[in-house]
């Protein structure tokens, strides 16, 4: 393992029936005495090529703005499977859910040096990514206490799953939507409004969430946009709770 670098990895999953791969961005000046925040991130080559989000997260480091923290992305393998893993209605996004929460977190604990404590957890995610990083949320509440959502498709399923979220814990949620989300492509739903149902989204999670930021950008359903909002959402979600 390098530090300062995006790392390749694999996990045997029983769960999912595969090995699966990671990828790992470990601070430059990453030490195993030393322990780490952990951002856990689905769609999580995308977020490391179009979101620089190692570049981002060390730089924030770097200026003493977040504590030290290890990254870890998940891939998809095809907009398919993605769809299978990620969305409510997905066929194995149970099993996703569920490889999270029950081999990636024991395999991360026992690989690398990360506070034992859910709120220097966090998960992140944009669009599908996005809707099973709350669902990861809402399921191991023990193990994460934030989430940052960009763009997150949201259904009944997923307003149900905001609206029980445990009042007893503490949850930190950042979530944008961009003002021109109104038609977006879809892998199997065609086109969808994805602004006004972050709108309900919101409400409730006004309610529900014990932080909470959200914010409407001036964009579309787009990297270009999820990109420029990187470093404000990473801060909030390691700041806003403290």
């Amino acid at each position: 393992m390098v530090n300062g670098q995006v790392n390749e990895m694999t996990i045997p999953s029983e769960i999912l029936g595969q090995e699966v791969p990671i990828l790992v961005y470990m601070p430059d000046t990453y030490m195993p005495m030393q322990t780490y925040q952990l951002l856990v991130a689905s769609d999580g080559a995308d977020y490391f090529r179009y979101g620089r989000l190692g570049k981002v997260v060390q730089h924030l480091m770097d200026a003493e703005e977040i504590e030290d923290t290890i990254v870890v992305g998940i891939p998809y393998e095809d907009k398919y499977i993605r769809r299978e893993y990620y969305h409510p209605y997905g066929e194995h996004q149970e099993k996703y859910v569920r490889f999270v929460g029950e081999e990636l977190i024991p395999f991360l604990e026992e690989h690398f040096s990360l506070e034992d404590d859910r709120d220097a957890r966090a998960l992140i995610g944009d669009s599908l990514a996005a809707t099973v990083s709350l669902t990861i949320l809402q399921r191991y509440p023990e193990l994460f206490s934030k989430a940052g959502l960009h763009s997150p498709l949201v259904n009944e399923i997923v307003m149900d799953i905001a609206k029980s979220l445990d009042p007893m814990l503490e949850t930190t949620i950042y979530h944008v939507i961009g003002t021109e989300e109104t038609n977006v492509q879809t892998t199997s739903d065609g086109m969808k409004d994805f602004l006004q149902p972050n709108r309900e989204l919101n409400k409730v999670l006004e309610k529900t969430a014990t932080y909470y930021f959200y914010d409407e950008f001036e964009g579309n359903h787009t990297w270009k946009y999820w990109q420029q909002d990187m470093e404000r959402a990473i801060c909030k979600l390691f700041q806003m709770s403290l």
